[in-house]
């Protein structure tokens, strides 16, 4: 689940890599932007273990007295059946709202279990998050068994909460998922 979460704050099938990433084209207000994003290992595989390297600036901080939603939609590609699917929210995995503050808290305290210190990497709190640059690499995480092979998208999107016309920061991620023993015709990775 926690992969989730991070791709919701960072922000995916191509031909030649399994993921690819990118800021959405002028949707966002500027308040986040993620400059660099590595996932490991490619193709992705479920069960298994992912590894994160991230880089991403606060361009504006966040209001202290506001609370901000991050909102995931996820869609998924059949073979043979025409345009993409939503994925529902289940739990904490698919097309999901996140508050912003629990997601950096869940985060921190990750990191902290694999020790990996929060402040330059990452904000320990949404109280410590601040303007600069934050520089995360080699946080671990372990994916559930997802048992399709097929291509997947996810837009995460910032906003007020409350107001999701105001996009803060928008990414795009393509993604496949490679299931371990998936056998038929959903199992084409």
């Amino acid at each position: 689940m926690l992969f989730f979460y991070v791709l919701a704050i960072f922000s995916t099938s191509s031909l030649a890599s399994a993921y690819e990433f990118k800021q959405c084209d002028g949707e966002a207000n500027g308040v986040i932007e993620i400059t660099k994003f590595n996932l490991k290992p490619d193709p992705i595989v479920t069960p298994g273990r992912v590894t994160i390297d991230l880089e991403w600036k606060v361009l504006k901080t966040p209001k202290a007295d506001q609370k901000y939603t991050l909102s995931v939609k996820t869609t998924m590609k059949f073979p043979m059946i025409e345009g993409w699917k939503e994925v529902p929210c289940v739990k904490g995995l698919g097309s999901c709202k996140y508050d912003l503050c629990d997601t950096i808290a869940k985060v921190a305290k990750l990191m902290k279990s694999q020790g990996l210190e929060c402040g330059d990497s990452f904000p320990c709190s949404c109280e410590t998050m601040e303007e600069k640059t934050y520089k995360m690499n080699d946080l671990k995480l372990d994916l559930p068994k997802i048992p399709l092979s097929v291509p997947y998208r996810s837009d995460v999107k910032l906003f007020h909460a409350g107001q999701p016309d105001d996009v803060l920061a928008c990414m795009h991620f393509e993604y496949k998922l490679k299931a371990k023993d998936c056998e038929g015709i959903f199992c084409l990775g």
